[in-house]
């Protein structure tokens, strides 16, 4: 429809997958997708518990070549109590995305703690909006995220974090995923 008006964007196939035990299987019947179709994974835990097979299906995702990108870690109500849940996955080439709003405190206090410690940890390598509209409450709007954001790790990663981490993502160039992190010792305190 983009084309035939005359709308000069590009719309590039991507979703949050929910993890399931099933994922690889329906990534494989192109029923789970990747980013643009390369090797990034846009994965989404659930909420309020972490299940026991979380690490076997994310294992099994890069068995197939995919890099699991976990969506809103800083949401997620297990990893908001044990950052080291994070960290194991981080450890093994997993990466992390953050929510903009979350870092500004649009998703509530805690939400906002827990990616002000992700950030901090080196425990998240992508910020992104969310967005699911437009307008309204989940809008694609970053500045002020990729702002707040610098002010815990500095300018220059919040906005490789905002830009040209998820343009290699998109592209399926590679992101350093090593644990880097302001702190001599992990400090998974608030």
């Amino acid at each position: 429809e983009v084309s035939r008006q005359g709308i000069n964007i590009d719309i590039l196939l991507g979703m949050e997958n929910h993890l399931t035990t099933d994922l690889p299987f329906l990534v494989e019947q192109n029923k789970g997708y990747s980013i643009n179709g390369n090797r990034y994974i846009l994965v989404e835990l659930p909420f309020t518990f972490y299940p026991g097979y979380v690490e076997e299906i994310l294992f099994n995702l890069q068995l197939n070549g995919l890099v699991p990108i976990i969506a809103h870690p800083e949401r997620q109500s297990s990893i908001q109590s044990d950052f080291t849940l994070m960290r194991k996955l981080v450890e093994r080439g997993i990466l992390g995305q953050v929510t903009a709003m979350s870092i500004t405190g649009r998703f509530g206090a805690e939400a906002q703690k827990s990616a002000h410690t992700l950030l901090k940890n080196g425990l998240v390598h992508v910020i992104a909006s969310d967005a699911h509209r437009p307008s309204g409450p989940r809008t694609p709007v970053m500045s002020d995220a990729v702002t707040e954001a610098g002010k815990i790790i500095g300018d220059t990663k919040a906005i490789k974090m905002a830009v040209s981490n998820a343009e290699a993502i998109l592209t399926g160039a590679p992101i350093d995923s090593s644990l880097n992190t302001q702190e001599k010792h992990w400090k998974f305190w608030r």
